[in-house]
């Protein structure tokens, strides 16, 4: 007989169970309060939240943010915690044995990511290889490995054994594990981080490992645990697998739409987790609820179709999210305003789905459980498979599915595979389960529901970046009008966004957009009034020639709309390279919509006689293994306020970008000043400061932005008018309309330091430390500061 039909319809034991023990049997102490373990679960899944984000973070700045570098990370993550899930539910280590191991591995590899891996990985670019990044995420493999087995060894410790208590422990544990999780993807980057930096927030998760070891428990009989026989891999344990794999899944689909149409700050992200997880801490303790009233098969089989009917249910309400969005921002001007209508859209699309799938595998675990020790076998095994099925389905829809289909087909692969999973769970179930009225009504509520997504959805407007659309227009009614005048002419998915080019004839203005964010921009006719960047872009890649000469290597931190790096490669005259996160990015400008809205910077990138060199990485994480120097050095990132941004606005990267500039050099970083308060921007300024001696703030002309130059080598005027009259940089400047004369700092020197020393010493100290956590989390808050900023520099600079 089959595992699997010897556990649909299980054969009386030879053995009779053995009874509970009595509340004060001799193997235990009396004075001892016994834990049911939900507390310990609670504080394992908090730890173990806290230190994934942490690690994530520390391995990126060696191995990359791209897709790439965070998915070593996460892969080495899940299958670790897999291994643990399955070695937990054999072995009879104690839940102390294995937290004691997590604490010291734990450690080691905080100290591995944050410190050690860090220094020794200078200049080594062996870690570009697939292989070194794996072997150097061993440690991570190893933590979760000890964190996750700690799971099934106190589930295995329960003091009651009752059958009719499995349903009622599996939802308690697993919902004790969920809440836990989902405090630490709130508490650590809203809290922790931007109050008491990485460090601290290493050692408060320790700190909770900690505690949960002292937690009592009752451990007399784990010998004669060790002798029953583990279970065997069946078709339940498939089908815990297909949780995982398509839950993991909808989280990359739904993390990737939601921070395109709200933006992907911490807000979101946050949120996004914490839905899930407590939407599916809701359905574990609605579990034992539903034990009550429904047999096995039918709680299973209900749970299956309720959580494919909830799938369309999210999709449908993600399909509407723009309208919504805008519907609750129209008369809304505050920043606090909008972050709450955010909030509750976000956690309004995820926990359906959420709920619905939270009772899926502790049902799977407690169905087939017969005693508290069968409880902790059948979830260590369920929870394993859970694990290694989410990094299958993570990497699948982030690496193929999305990047090759969309996300809007990406769902419905997603709901297909549900449906097929239903099948395997028949076989595990029996197949009378299947033939429920109930399946069939949610059969059918989750085709009306896809149906209607499906009609609904518009991946252009999705795309569109709703979140950064002017909150004048939105509070007047006519933002969607607004955006339907664009003309949409590329629209691809990348990995880590989706990338568009638009034409906007009205303003005069051709965009490229990356995940909804504007990344280049550029007038459609040259000379007339527009929305465009062009200055600040000119003026960032002039730079370098002004300030370091021509003829050395830059470097170029972002291609965006090619401005910068087709300025570069005219103005400098020596090679050029450039780095790009998102490949997306160069397959738009080699585009036909790329050769008509950006002809000049098209003709720079991919023809010509100089080229430059496009590459597609993380381009602080090659500066850290790569020791190469340059002539300059040019950063345009992102908004200061994003997650994946933030680092590159810290002391910690302005050092890295010093120190890998040749003498002379010049590092040039552009700032941008919207949504950021005075004291944000005074941390950047003096983070810049305290890697370069010689620091200078340019001011684009119309702009509500600066540009931080560090180093370079002071020159007589002359031979500063000399290189800007020079062929290459004249043919950029014409390009702008600008003058004879070169532009000069708004504020430099002695003005520069006292500007900052008014400002508190410039956000040194704990705000400086802890820039790189605090600033993303102004993004959803801000007004545009950038006018008061602008002011107070050049009254300081005597303008």
């Amino acid at each position: 007989m089959t595992d699997d039909a010897a556990m649909t319809n299980p054969a009386p034991s030879a053995t009779p169970n053995p009874a509970p023990n009595p509340p004060n049997n001799s193997s235990h102490t009396p004075s001892a309060r016994r834990s049911s373990g939900a507390e310990a679960l609670f504080l394992i899944g908090a730890a173990t939240m806290m230190l994934e984000l942490l690690w994530v973070r520390q391995w990126a700045r060696v191995l990359g943010s791209d897709l790439d570098g965070v998915a070593v990370v996460l892969s080495a993550f899940l299958l670790g915690s897999g291994a643990g899930c399955l070695l937990g539910s054999r072995l009879p280590w104690t839940p102390r044995q294995w937290l004691a191991g997590a604490f010291c591995c734990g450690l080691l590899t905080t100290l591995w990511g944050g410190s050690w891996l860090p220094a020794w990985s200078q200049g080594w670019d062996s870690l570009a290889a697939l292989p070194v990044r794996i072997l150097v995420s061993t440690p991570i493999a190893v933590t979760a490995l000890c964190l996750a087995a700690a799971i099934p060894a106190w589930f295995r410790v329960a003091t009651e054994a009752a059958n009719t208590k499995m349903y009622t422990r599996a939802g308690l544990w697993t919902a004790a594990l969920d809440l836990g999780s989902a405090l630490g993807a709130l508490a650590t980057p809203l809290a922790l981080l931007p109050i008491i930096g990485a460090t601290g927030a290493a050692g408060c998760a320790l700190l909770i490992l900690v505690a949960a070891w002292f937690l009592p428990f009752a451990s007399s009989d784990s010998s004669r645990r060790a002798d029953r026989a583990a279970p065997g891999i069946g078709a339940r344990h498939a089908v815990a697998f297909c949780v995982g794999a398509i839950a993991f899944a909808l989280q990359v689909v739904w993390s990737r739409l939601l921070g395109e149409v709200l933006g992907t700050s911490v807000l979101i992200l946050g949120c996004a987790a914490a839905a899930s997880l407590v939407g599916g801490a809701i359905g574990c303790r609605v579990l034992p609820w539903l034990a009550q009233r429904f047999e096995r098969g039918t709680i299973l089989a209900t749970t299956w179709y309720s959580w494919l009917a909830a799938q369309g249910a999210s999709a449908l309400a993600i399909a509407w999210l723009p309208e919504a969005y805008l519907h609750f921002a129209e008369g809304t001007v505050s920043g606090e305003s909008l972050t709450l209508t955010k909030g509750v859209l976000v956690v309004a699309a995820l926990l359906p789905p959420a709920v619905a799938s939270g009772f899926i595998i502790p049902a799977l675990a407690a169905g087939w459980s017969r005693d508290v020790d069968g409880l902790a076998r059948e979830t260590g095994v369920a929870q394993g498979a859970g694990f290694c099925g989410g990094g299958v389905g993570a990497l699948c829809a982030g690496v193929w599915w999305i990047p090759a289909w969309g996300s809007g087909a990406t769902l419905w692969i997603i709901a297909v595979l549900s449906l097929t999973a239903a099948a395997l769970l028949a076989s595990a179930v029996g197949k009378r389960a299947l033939l429920r009225p109930a399946a069939a009504v949610l059969l059918v509520a989750a085709g009306t529901f896809g149906a209607l997504a499906h009609a609904k959805w518009d991946n252009e407007l999705l795309g569109a970046g709703v979140f950064q659309w002017s909150r004048e227009d939105v509070a007047a009614g006519g933002a969607l009008a607004a955006w339907r005048e664009r003309e949409i002419l590329y629209s691809g998915e990348g990995n880590l966004a989706r990338v568009s080019i638009e034409r906007v004839e009205r303003t005069n203005t051709c965009f490229l957009r990356v995940g909804g964010r504007v990344e280049g921009s550029v007038p459609i006719r040259v000379g007339e009034p527009s929305n465009a960047d062009l200055p600040t872009e000119m003026l960032l890649g002039i730079l370098p020639a002004l300030e370091a000469g021509t003829g050395g290597e830059t470097l170029v931190i972002g291609v965006g709309g090619g401005t910068t790096v087709a300025t570069a490669v005219t103005a400098t005259a020596g090679p050029v390279t450039a780095f790009e996160v998102e490949g997306e990015v160069l397959a738009a400008l080699r585009s036909p919509a790329g050769i008509e809205c950006f002809p000049w910077e098209h003709e720079r990138l991919f023809g010509g006689a100089s080229p430059p060199t496009l590459i597609v990485e993380d381009a602080r994480a090659y500066l850290h293994r790569n020791d190469k120097q340059w002539q300059a050095i040019v950063c345009q990132p992102s908004e200061p306020w994003l997650p994946w941004s933030a680092p590159l606005f810290t002391a910690d990267f302005y050092r890295l970008v010093a120190a890998r500039l040749v003498p002379g050099g010049a590092a040039v970083h552009w700032v941008q000043l919207y949504r950021i308060e005075v004291e944000e921007f005074a941390a950047i300024v003096s983070a810049f400061c305290s890697a370069f001696e010689r620091v200078r703030v340019f001011h684009p002309p119309g702009t509500g932005e600066v540009i931080l130059v560090g180093g370079g080598v002071e020159c007589p005027p002359q031979l500063w008018q000399e290189r800007w009259e020079s062929p290459g940089v004249d043919e950029c400047r014409q390009r702008v309309g600008w003058g004879d004369h070169p532009p000069t700092p708004i504020i430099a020197g002695q003005a520069l330091t006292r500007w900052l020393e008014a400002r508190g010493g410039g956000g040194s100290g704990d705000m400086q430390a802890q820039l790189e956590y605090r600033l993303p989390l102004v993004g959803d808050r801000g007004d545009d500061r950038s006018g008061d900023i602008l002011t107070s520099l050049k009254t300081a600079e005597g303008k």
